[in-house]
């Protein structure tokens, strides 16, 4: 009884080994398996993140390159909105003391994108030349093409159209400026 006894407990022993060390290979596939699974997790995971910082960086060099184009396209004229233009050249002479009147603007019919304008600028030589260096630095891309300056005979009463009572006196002049734009 003592040897059924030993073998069985061996018996018992060894099936409880094996069942053990099953149990163990199967608990280390169950966790291989899972650490192969939260891996892909992982990379997948990496990947999306990668993928939304690149259309984060994507979205900023678009919102980089629409600025460059609006600060590019303010240096041309908008082909529909030249009546905007002429407004921008008369407040140029009003900001320097200046009658400015549009005597003529034209879109080129042998070139594309050029806007060709004519100009009559009406005060005191010094003004007169401070709204042609004015318009001579505009934010536009602007190609003088003449200039020309008139002394106007001296008139006691006449006085410039802005109101300027200091320049009643001094020599008026005209100066006709022609240039071309791009639009």
């Amino acid at each position: 009884m003592y040897k059924n006894r030993t073998t069985f407990m061996l018996i018992l022993s060894i099936l409880a080994m094996v069942v053990s060390i099953t149990t163990l290979i199967l608990f280390f596939k169950i966790i291989a398996n899972k650490n192969e699974h939260t891996s892909a997790l992982s990379r997948s995971l990496v990947d999306k993140i990668a993928m939304k910082e690149n259309a984060d960086t994507l979205t900023k060099k678009i919102d980089e390159v629409e600025n460059i184009k609006k600060i590019i396209n303010e240096h041309f004229v908008d082909s529909t909105k030249i009546d905007s233009f002429i407004d921008y050249l008369e407040k140029l002479g009003i900001s320097a003391s200046t009658e400015v009147k549009v005597e003529s603007f034209d879109t080129s019919k042998t070139e594309k994108n050029i806007l060709s304008v004519t100009l009559s600028v009406n005060g005191t030589f010094s003004n007169v030349i401070n709204t042609i260096k004015l318009l001579e630095n505009s934010p536009y891309q602007i190609d003088v093409i003449r200039i020309s300056l008139i002394e106007q005979p001296k008139s006691i009463n006449k006085e410039i159209k802005t109101g300027n009572s200091a320049s009643a006196g001094a020599p008026e002049w005209q100066s006709s400026v022609s240039f071309n734009v791009l639009t």
